[in-house]
């Protein structure tokens, strides 16, 4: 039975409305599942120095002491070449002290004129060098500061002196804080679990693939100042200590208790070299 031509075009034009409108429907789900599926990734922080970028001070994870110890080696590097005088700097963020310029001793009475021209210059130039280092311990708060994460930063507002600290920009205070946040993490459990916990984790402290030898070492002993720090302590074999005696014609009956503390740092320290090589990729 033949069909009308009209019928043909009619069909034609409801067959393509159909298509366009399927073909709406599906750009429309698609459009909705992409905006659903990719929403605006938070940018991870990596601070506020783009010298420093990725050395941060942060608390969320036992990495954290870690953290402490590469970022504080990193800062002390960038500010002893950024810094006038900086290696004063270095010197105060690796001792936590800041350091004490030497004055030249007195003259003598029967002087000459030079000699007492000589030493003026020498005081001008050391009291300089302590007008640089008092404003550059300064910046190095805000330098500090800003390699803090937002978290850690909460953490640290609430300690009691953070108000003279921050006032003052003593960037030591800010460190050591830092420090005892880095340390402290273990702390905050029961004292049972907290040092079993990090004895554990520090016997699993191995050198990882792509880890330098640095990295390693400054895990490795983060793992023992954490041990140290929530007041705990590696256990020393006696059959160690024995044997380190013994290579000194000493015994436990007739070493002094000088001689065996001595044996027993000797043992401690064989130990750790030996799990260090252990440990090592």
């Amino acid at each position: 039975m033949n069909k009308p031509a009209g019928n043909d075009e009619t069909e034609k034009d409801t067959s393509k409305a159909s298509t366009n409108q399927g073909t709406e429907r599906g750009t429309e789900r698609l459009s909705r599942n992409h905006f659903s599926h990719h929403k605006p990734k938070h940018s991870k922080f990596e601070g506020r120095i783009d010298a420093l970028k990725g050395h941060i001070y942060d608390c969320t994870d036992n990495r954290q002491a870690d953290l402490y110890t590469s970022t504080t080696r990193e800062i002390a590097g960038y500010v002893a070449t950024a810094l006038k005088n900086g290696n004063n700097v270095r010197s105060a963020i690796e001792n936590l002290k800041v350091p004490v310029m030497v004055l030249p001793n007195d003259l003598l009475a029967n002087s000459s004129v030079a000699q007492k021209r000589y030493w003026e210059n020498k005081i001008d130039e050391i009291s300089k060098k302590e007008s640089i280092l008092e404003e550059n311990m300064k910046t190095l708060f805000s330098i500090i500061w800003g390699q803090v994460s937002d978290v850690l930063k909460h953490r640290i507002q609430t300690h009691e002196n953070f108000k003279d600290m921050n006032s003052a920009a003593d960037s030591l205070a800010l460190l050591a804080a830092l420090r005892n946040e880095a340390f402290n993490f273990q702390s905050q459990k029961d004292q049972a679990q907290a040092l079993h916990e990090a004895i554990r984790r520090f016997y699993l402290i191995s050198q990882g693939r792509y880890d330098s030898c640095q990295m390693y070492l400054d895990r490795y002993d983060n793992g023992m100042r954490v041990i140290q720090h929530i007041g705990g302590k590696l256990l020393v074999y006696p059959v160690m200590v024995d044997a380190d005696l013994k290579e000194k014609g000493l015994d436990r009956k007739t070493a002094t208790e000088a001689e065996i503390a001595t044996s027993e740092k000797c043992a401690s320290e064989r130990q750790m070299a030996m799990g260090f090589i252990l440990g090592s990729d």
